[in-house]
């Protein structure tokens, strides 16, 4: 989600925990205030292993949450 007041273009999408690595580029992610962009990424889930997420914008930023799945 975009929660910002201008638009951002994502070029790169990585998933990480503590066995596995998926990275993705993005050509096709610009996203307008108040929108969001969606993508499916091929990942080895496992249940209670943290995953790092990371997004990287055109512009150089660089987001990072963590996931825990159930």
């Amino acid at each position: 989600n975009n929660a910002g007041i201008v638009g951002l273009n994502v070029t790169q999408i990585k998933l990480v925990d503590s066995s596995n690595t998926v990275t993705k580029s993005i050509t096709n992610g610009g996203i307008a205030p108040g929108k969001s962009y969606n993508t499916a990424i091929t990942f080895a889930w496992t249940v209670n292993k943290p995953v790092d997420v990371t997004v990287t914008t055109g512009r150089g930023s660089i987001f990072t949450t963590q996931e825990l799945p159930p």
